[in-house]
């Protein structure tokens, strides 16, 4: 499958407005496959793959996506990481090689979104297992 049917399927995820597939790579941004109406500024973007190792800076300084929305974060493991603003939020999934970063609606319920979720990321933690190359 390529990335962007892996797009696809969290699109198809109820509550999910955007989404994108992103390399780990810290020296320049890499987005391997976005949703159409995913905003996030490029800067804001590669900041934030930067600070994911980082759980300390997650936690002092949230998560910022796009200016004037910045999401708080609540949960931060090193397989998954959960920001909120207000009733919505954002959802960033480590897979090994890339993360799969999701946001989702106001009022949407965050546990279905999550398990919806994990399904497709748990499919990319089996295809792109640690150390090897990414051909998707």
């Amino acid at each position: 499958m390529s990335w962007k049917g892996y797009i696809e399927r969290f699109m198809s995820v109820p509550g999910v407005t955007s989404a994108a597939i992103v390399g780990k790579n810290v020296d320049a941004l890499s987005v391997w496959a976005q949703s159409e109406n995913f905003t996030a500024d490029n800067a804001r973007l590669l900041t934030l793959v930067k600070n994911l190792p980082s759980f300390d800076a997650l936690h002092a300084n949230g998560i910022t996506l796009v200016e004037g929305c910045k999401y708080f974060t609540t949960v931060a493991t090193p397989a998954f990481i959960h920001g909120r603003k207000d009733n919505h939020g954002v959802l960033i999934f480590d897979f090994y090689i890339g993360y799969a970063i999701l946001v989702y609606a106001p009022g949407a319920d965050v546990g279905k979104v999550t398990n919806g979720a994990d399904k497709v990321v748990e499919y990319l933690r089996k295809v792109y297992i640690k150390d090897k190359p990414a051909t998707g």
